[in-house]
């Protein structure tokens, strides 16, 4: 009986040692880790990119709020409802004009974990003493936007693309050279001939007589052209493709800077209805201060009762909190704004809150006809469409034949003994798949489906921006009336605050009035800013839907900011110095 390697496990064992031996190779030969690791220098800049500003004066940004170390109170029972509970000064967020305590210092993870010693963020910002108007803002993002780079690069690719799909025209000249030696030696008692001598076959060299010996070195070099005459519009097809791809890139890449001008609009606005809402809040916080003093003063004099002074200090915590979510709405819309424009979101940005309120004079019906021509997606359904039928012209193609010409030259030498070998060729060579089991048929019907596909988006896409601009319109005209429906309620309350106080003052009107008169007008002074804001927003988004916003820092400064009014269906009216109106 015979008993291999494999029966006694010896075949298995040598697999597991040669594994052993190729890892060690490849550890000792490769350093650790994936080639296509990070580099380091790339993770730095996109530390330092999304890390806080540490030149920022926000002091929200690198100091906790001590509040969020102590937990919560829970509410107080029934039982202690008649005693005195009310809330330390030190545990209520700051009231303008009233004192701050000092600040416990708060163990940070930081603290006892430091972790990796990156260097310092590069100072980035902008200049926190620098006010940004719109158009310096949009002009920024253009400068600073990545989305924006990674566009222009693809267009640089698409351009790649096009000398890619041009190389077919031209031959293909290729090239080697060898250097080398061989040797023959035969021997042993042959294959017998008729006539005399003996030989061995080599296959398939053939035959080779006994006792050949011979050994001597040999240069080959070899050059070779060949060329595509005509696969009857299959490579140009592809090219037209490219040409058109790189066309689609270029319309989409003006788009990308009207949208990212349109975001930058959109969180400018945001901002400056973040900082008017943050001024009426901090009005309603100090009115709401004065009136607890006043109600706490009067209810050490027993005139007036205890639940009047907690119903004050409801108030004045429903303002603190109005008050807090103003602030963080506010730092939030900075950190947006920064994103917009391509900046760290952690760097300072101030706007410059001076603006004027245009007026609209064109009906829904030249809007869409300046959509028609502003928006550049009109122009890729259209070249998309156009690249379809090309495809369809390049599967048609493959059911004709190709023409090739193909030159081949040969120089061989040897060296002992001496000797030459020149092979030129010449050929002309008729290709043509007769049958393929359906395949260029699958393709031909494939590319006609593409062309309606490409049809039918296009049909789509035409609705969906007519909604786009109907919508924006529809929204626009809400805003701008809601500015003219909001001053009313604004000069009321406002008049009713005034005459409630005044009446207070002489022991004629409760807290509760002057509680629902300050509630009143800061609503009102709300939603009046409000639909300010909502005014220039709408009116962003359907520049925006029509594409008449800025794409390039040129058309930039050369768009007028505001629009001539006149007696259209949205009068301007004294829109121009809303913004500027004081807020008390």
């Amino acid at each position: 009986m015979k008993l291999g390697l494999k029966e006694f496990g010896f075949r298995s064992t040598r697999k597991r040692v040669l594994r052993g031996v190729a890892s060690a190779l490849l550890v000792s030969l490769f350093p650790l880790g994936c080639r296509h690791s990070r580099d380091l220098g790339v993770d730095l800049e996109m530390l330092e990119r999304i890390q806080a500003n540490p030149n920022s004066n926000d002091p929200t940004i690198h100091n906790g709020d001590s509040l969020l170390e102590k937990p919560p109170k829970e509410l107080a029972s029934k039982e202690n409802l008649n005693k005195d509970q009310s809330v330390p000064a030190e545990n209520l967020p700051p009231v303008p004009g009233g004192a701050v305590g000092p600040k416990p210092k708060r163990e940070t993870p930081s603290d006892t974990n430091p972790g990796p010693n990156f260097p310092p963020a590069a100072n980035t910002s902008l200049n926190p003493d620098r006010v940004l108007n719109l158009e310096d803002a949009i002009s920024e993002a253009f400068r600073n936007q990545p989305r924006l780079k990674a566009q222009l690069e693809s267009i640089e690719q698409a351009k790649q693309g096009e000398n890619i799909a041009f190389a077919p025209f031209l031959p293909v000249v290729s090239t080697g050279y060898s250097v080398g030696q061989y040797g023959v030696g035969v021997g042993g008692a042959g294959i017998p001939v008729p006539g005399g001598g003996a030989f061995n076959f080599l296959p398939p060299s053939g035959v080779i007589p006994i006792g050949f010996n011979f050994s001597t070195g040999f240069e080959l070099a070899e050059f070779r052209v060949q060329w595509l005459v005509t696969d009857f519009g299959k490579r140009l097809g592809r090219y037209k493709q490219a040409g058109i791809a790189s066309e689609v890139v270029q319309l989409q890449t003006t788009r990308a800077y009207q949208t990212v001008a349109n975001e930058v609009a959109m969180a400018y606005y945001q901002v400056l209805r973040a900082q008017a809402i943050r001024k009426i809040t901090d009005a309603s916080v100090v009115r709401c201060t004065e009136e607890v003093d006043q109600s706490e003063k009067l209810a050490k004099e027993d005139a007036l009762e205890r639940e009047a002074v907690l119903r004050a200090k409801v108030q004045l915590a429903s303002a603190l909190k109005l008050q807090d979510s103003a602030q963080a709405s506010e730092q939030i819309s900075q950190a947006s704004l920064n994103l917009a424009i391509g900046n760290r979101v952690s760097d300072p940005v101030q706007v410059d809150s001076r603006m004027e309120l245009p007026g609209f004079n064109q009906s829904l019906a030249q809007c869409l006809e300046q959509a028609v021509a502003g928006r550049r997606e009109f122009s890729v359904a259209r070249r998309t469409i156009d690249s379809a039928h090309e495809g369809k012209g390049i599967a048609r193609a493959d059911f004709a034949p190709k023409i090739i010409a193909d030159g081949f030259y040969l120089d061989y030498h040897q060296n002992k003994p001496s000797g030459y070998v020149d092979i030129p060729i010449g050929t002309i060579k008729l290709e043509w798949a007769l049958f393929e089991g359906g395949k260029r048929i699958a393709e031909f019907r494939q590319a006609d489906s593409r062309i309606r596909s490409a049809m039918a988006q296009a049909d789509s896409l035409t609705d969906t921006i007519a909604f786009q601009v109907n919508e924006a319109y529809r929204q626009l005209v809400v805003s701008r009336r809601a500015i003219e429906r909001s001053k009313a309620p604004v000069e009321q309350t406002r008049e009713t605050y005034r005459i409630v106080k005044a009446r207070a003052r002489v022991g004629d009107a409760s807290p509760s009035e002057v509680i629902e008169a300050e509630t009143s007008m800061t609503r009102a002074e709300y939603e009046y800013q409000t639909s300010l804001f909502d005014y220039l927003m709408g009116l962003a988004k359907l520049e925006y839907a029509m594409g008449t916003s800025p794409e390039s820092e040129t058309n930039l400064r050369a768009k007028p900011r505001t629009v001539e009014n006149s007696s259209a269906n949205l009068p301007a009216g004294d829109a121009k110095t809303l913004l500027q109106e004081a807020i008390p």
